[in-house]
């Protein structure tokens, strides 16, 4: 290193340049904020300095592109996806703003919180469009990348080349409703890139029907409860308790509406679309509370949990024995 240079990084990962510097710095490196003159040895400094300041320090390193973030974690899931003219994804007034309402939030989880709590779209693209997820945005972007949609139809003539689908969910809707696939047949032609979530499977609420289970289906492995699930998918569900039970999650709540049984709504925001365009001059609509605690249960356990992933975790690691865990493993 020469006397009177350093380097500069502005984020980790991004090609140091030489500049001039007035003295011998006993470090290879400095992160500097692009806005102002504010410099460290640590980067955490920096993206603390940059959340207090709203200083969008960490810039987008593709050719042409100026986009820059506050927070460093944002710019990576930038890079991340594709650079498409006219979509890219956009924070209104500084980070973790809400697009619907205006308002801020100090964390993306609690961000991501208001938006399921209040019904409100949150994330914004720079094509105006507004996502209640940000993993939903960034599959809206991903689907302007290229000229040719990434998932042709294999199984018939016409939706291949340009006019195959640029979404995988897409493929799957066409493969289900046109070629009558069953869901190991639909894995099988269109593998997801990503490992199955563990989640709750929805289990019919009516006691006599053939669907019912009790808790001790729910206690049951992951594992187990997937091979012995009495609906293979939500919609399945979703038509069960529309045909058989003739109920909705969502129904009217506004007299004289027609949309009640299985005339309802299955998404609340779709329930609160119909109120506005429909019942503008009712009283205001407040969105119901989302389950924010999962109990264990197991054994007498009583510990609760904020997230499906944490109950399972919790389950896998506490209260199974390793017999189970090594079974889980190799399924």
């Amino acid at each position: 290193m020469k006397a009177s240079q350093t380097f500069i990084a502005q984020s980790p990962g991004q090609e140091a340049a030489e500049a001039p510097f007035d003295a011998v710095l006993p470090f290879p490196g400095v992160y500097r904020c692009s806005k102002c003159e504010f410099s460290t040895i640590r980067n955490w400094e920096l993206q603390s300095h940059a959340k207090e300041t709203k200083h969008a320090t960490f810039v987008c390193k593709t050719p042409g592109c100026t986009a820059s973030f506050v927070v460093e974690s944002h710019l990576q899931a930038h890079e991340a996806h594709a650079h498409v003219s006219g979509h890219s994804q956009i924070e209104p007034n500084g980070m973790f703003t809400c697009a619907e309402c205006g308002q801020a939030f100090s964390t993306r989880a609690k961000q991501q919180s208001h938006g399921d709590n209040s019904q409100h779209s949150p994330f914004l693209c720079a094509c105006g469009a507004t996502f209640s997820r940000v993993d939903v945005l960034h599959r809206h972007m991903d689907s302007y990348a290229n000229d040719v949609p990434k998932f042709p139809c294999k199984f018939c003539k016409f939706h291949r080349g340009k006019h195959g689908f640029r979404r995988r969910d897409h493929l799957v809707q066409h493969l289900r409703g046109y070629h009558k696939f069953d869901e190991e047949d639909i894995s099988e032609a269109c593998p997801s890139a990503r490992r199955t979530k563990q989640r709750q499977f929805a289990t019919c609420p009516h006691r006599g029907c053939d669907l019912f289970r009790d808790e001790s289906f729910h206690n049951l492995r992951w594992v187990e409860q997937e091979s012995q699930r009495p609906f293979a998918t939500q919609g399945a569900f979703t038509k069960h308790m529309k045909e058989i039970h003739q109920q909705t999650p969502f129904p009217r709540d506004v007299e004289d509406c027609d949309k009640v049984g299985a005339k309802g709504y299955v998404r609340e925001k779709d329930l609160m679309k119909h109120r506005t365009s429909k019942h503008p001059d009712v009283p205001g609509y407040s969105p119901k509370p989302r389950q924010s605690e999962y109990p264990c249960g197991l054994n007498g356990c009583d510990k609760t949990f904020s997230s499906a992933a944490g109950h399972f975790e919790h389950r896998y690691w506490v209260h199974w024995t390793s017999e189970q865990q090594r079974a889980y493993e190799d399924a």
